[in-house]
C-alpha cells in the first residue's frame, strides 16, 4: 500500500512528496526504523531529494506520524531503490558529548541539556517541548559519547521516558518536539478474551529467551573504579535450579 512520504533538506525545508512503500517502527526510548522503497523511474527520486542526511515525514491518521532522517544503508535493484530511514531520536547519534562533561539537575533537566548540547554545534531541527522536571537530582558525566547513548542511559537510569515527535511549522518546514516524561504511554482497562478479542497462534505460543541472570552487580558513577560505589544483588532459587 503507497503512503505519503514528505521529505525535507537537513534544514528542514520541505523538498518533494512522494507515494512509496514504507513499513517502518516505532521503540520505546530507542530510535525505530523505516524500510522506503521508491521506483527508478520516479521524476522525484533525485540526488537531491534522497540525499543522506535529509529528513522525512509520514503521516498516518490511525498509525499516527513518523519522522525521521535518510541515513545508510541504501540498496538499488533492477526497479527501485530501497532507502533506510531512522526516527528522530537517531539525529542525537550525530552529536557527541565533552570530555569530562558534568551534568546535574533531575533526569527530565539532564535531557533538556543535552539537547541544548546537540544543537550547539549546528541545528539539528530538535526543539524542548513538554519535558517533566520531577524525580530525584541526578549527576551524569558526559565523555566523547553519542548523545543518543547518554539519553537512553538516564532513561534507563531514571525509568522515565522520552521521544522526539516530528512537527511541521507555520511556513511547512519539519522539526522535532523533544519530549521527557514521566511515564509515555496510558494503561488501558481492556481484557483479552479467547475467541472475542485473542485467536490462539497456529505456530509456537511461548518463546522463552534472554539472558538468565541470578547474580548481579549494579555501579555508580565515579572518578575511578575504585571510587565507584556498588551493589549486588543474589537470587538463591535461581541458583539452585539454573546454577
Amino acid at each position: 500500500m503507497a503512503t505519503r512520504l514528505r521529505l525535507f533538506d537537513h534544514d528542514g525545508a520541505p523538498l518533494a512528496d512522494m507515494n512509496v512503500s514504507a513499513p517502518r517502527s516505532w521503540m520505546l526510548n530507542r530510535a525505530g526504523k523505516a524500510a522506503i522503497t521508491i521506483a527508478k523511474t520516479d521524476p522525484k527520486a533525485t540526488e537531491r531529494n534522497l540525499r543522506f542526511g535529509n529528513l522525512v515525514f509520514i503521516e498516518h491518521d490511525r498509525a499516527g506520524n513518523w519522522g525521521g532522517v535518510l541515513w545508510t544503508p541504501r540498496s538499488w535493484d533492477d526497479n527501485a531503490i530501497t532507502l533506510t530511514a531512522y526516527s528522530g531520536e537517531f539525529l542525537l547519534t550525530h552529536r557527541r558529548g565533552a570530555m569530562n562533561k558534568l551534568l546535574t539537575g533531575s533526569a527530565g533537566n539532564l535531557f533538556s541539556q543535552i539537547i541544548d548540547m546537540a544543537n550547539t554545534e549546528g541545528d539539528t531541527r530538535i526543539r524542548k517541548d513538554a519535558i517533566f522536571g520531577g524525580g530525584p537530582g541526578r549527576v551524569e558525566t558526559l565523555h566523547l559519547d553519542k548523545l543518543y547513548d547518554a539519553a537512553i542511559r538516564i532513561s534507563d537510569r531514571s525509568g522515565n521516558d522520552w521521544g522526539l515527535e516530528p512537527e511541521l511549522d507555520d511556513k511547512g518546514c519539519l522539526f522535532f518536539k523533544a519530549r521527557w516524561y514521566e511515564k509515555r504511554g496510558q494503561t488501558w482497562p481492556l481484557v483479552l478474551t479467547e475467541g472475542l478479542n485473542l485467536k490462539v497462534a497456529s505456530g509456537a505460543l511461548l518463546v522463552e529467551q534472554g539472558e538468565i541472570v541470578n547474580d548481579l552487580i549494579g555501579y555508580g558513577d565515579g572518578a575511578t573504579w575504585a571510587a565507584r560505589s556498588t551493589a549486588q544483588r543474589t537470587d538463591a532459587t535461581s541458583q539452585s535450579t539454573s546454577g
